[in-house]
This record gives structure tokens, sequence and C-alpha cells, in this order.
């Protein structure tokens, strides 16, 4: 709250257009877009592939056939070109990677030989929730570096899981009989 006190006066302006997006343009094309996606999956269970941002498939699908744009969203994108199975998949993709960095730091704050894993896990989420929010107003469904702070976090889930099953079994390699049995206790009767 204190930083909106500090906005500049375009910022405001900006914001102020929030409530007259049916004047402008962009914003115009941007919700034809969405529903020319949402149409094509409702029609197509499976989306309509790579190029659906063209004036054809806009005249079959779209509000306003004659004004084609690109997505604008990852979700609307993803949505129009692989349908909801493919939304679904990549919403699947997104929590799992969230669930892995979590998993990750809950694993590796206790163990100092995994600190690097436990500032990483929650590096990734952050990188998810900047990919997540960004991209519902931008076309990045395939940017590179989501899908490789994804593979980051799969790399490192394994490395520290590999780790500990080593760690566990060398322990367990390297105990004696004698120290794995428990002490005898005496047996008390009930009274």
């Amino acid at each position: 709250i204190g930083g909106l006190s500090v906005m500049p006066e375009a910022w405001w302006d900006r914001m102020g257009t929030i409530q007259t997006y049916d004047e402008d343009a962009s914003a115009l094309g941007r919700i034809n877009a969405w529903w020319m996606a949402f149409n094509l999956a409702k029609d197509n269970v499976f989306g309509g592939g790579f190029m659906i941002w063209t004036g054809n498939i806009f005249q079959i699908y779209a509000p306003v056939g004659d004004d084609p744009h690109a997505a604008h969203s990852i979700y609307f994108q993803i949505m129009g070109e692989h349908g909801f199975i493919g939304l679904i998949l990549f919403m699947a993709i997104g929590v799992s990677t969230w669930r892995s960095a979590a998993w990750l730091t809950r694993a590796s704050r206790s163990d100092e030989r995994f600190a690097w894993a436990a500032q990483l896990g929650p590096m990734i989420q952050v990188s998810m929730i900047g990919y997540g929010a960004a991209g519902a107003f931008l076309s990045l469904a395939y940017y590179d570096m989501p899908y490789n702070v994804m593979i980051m976090a799969v790399l490192a889930k394994r490395f520290v899981q590999a780790e500990i099953a080593n760690s566990a079994a060398f322990v367990a390699a390297n105990l004696s009989p004698a120290d794995v049995a428990l002490p005898a206790t005496p047996v008390r009767p009930l009274s």
C-alpha cells in the first residue's frame, strides 16, 4: 500500500484504462483471441495445432472473425493449440514442478550438505509464480527458461533423493548386528 503512494502519474493513467478496456483495440483483440481459443478447444478436444492464429481459424471460431491476434496468454495459447487436455497437462507440469520444489526445500532444510537445494526450492517456486503471472498476458508458452527451471527441479530432487538413499545404504552396510540389536529389557509381570 505504501508503494502505491510513490507510483508515477503515468502508471495511474495506465491503470485507469482498465475501466475503459472496451475502447482499447489491444485489449479487445486479446479478448477476441481468448474466445477464439476457448471456442476452438470446445470444438476440438486436442486443440487446433500450432498454426491457429490465422484469419481462417478466426473466421470460424472468434466472435470477431476479421480481427486475428496472438493469444497474449500462455493459458489460452495452450488451450487453443492443444485443447483442454493440453491445458490440463500444461498446468499439471507446473503443479508437479511446484511440488518437487517444495519437497526439495523440506528434505534439504535440515541437512547442511543440501543447503543449496534448500535455497533452490523456493527460488524455483518464485520463478514459477513469475512465469505464471506474467504469462497470463504474454504468448510465451514455449519460452525455454521455465522449462529449464522445471528440469532443474526434477534433477535436483533426483540428486538429493539419491544422496539420501546412498547415505542410508552406507550407514546400514557399516553397522554391525550388535549396533542394530535392541538392548534386552526385563519383562515386568502385570499386577
